[in-house]
């Protein structure tokens, strides 16, 4: 999972500067259909994104006004550790950031032009 932010995060970074503006993160993350999207969009905004859009095909648009998904990663890491565990090793009923497990790392990707055209447009 960590591999596919900083891929996003290369990609943010690869488009050529211009004056003024600064570089920017959309990008989308596809949530296991049995999660609830409520709940997972409110953990992606305690990790430093803005919430976009929830769409309807369980997915979670999200933006982040500049590249730096350095909190992102940070909640990630904190996941991967296995902070279901107790101090005592015994399984937690539930945790901060146990809802990463329902985000599908694999699909996550940058906001394209193609999204951005709607329905009636197409």
């Amino acid at each position: 999972m960590l591999d596919k932010v900083a891929e996003l995060e290369t990609a943010a970074n690869s488009i050529p500067p211009t004056p003024g503006f600064a570089p920017h993160l959309v990008f989308r993350v596809p949530v296991d259909p049995k999660a609830p999207l409520e709940n997972a969009a409110e953990k992606l905004r305690e990790a430093g994104l803005v919430v976009v859009s929830i769409e309807a095909d369980q997915a979670i648009v999200v933006f982040r006004d500049d590249a730096d998904l350095r909190e992102f990663r940070e909640a990630l890491a904190t996941y991967m550790r296995d902070p279901r565990r107790k101090g005592n090793g015994e399984l937690a009923q539930s945790t901060k950031w146990h809802v990463f497990e329902f985000i599908e790392a694999g699909q996550m990707r940058n906001w394209s032009r193609a999204d951005r055209i709607g329905k009636r447009l197409a």
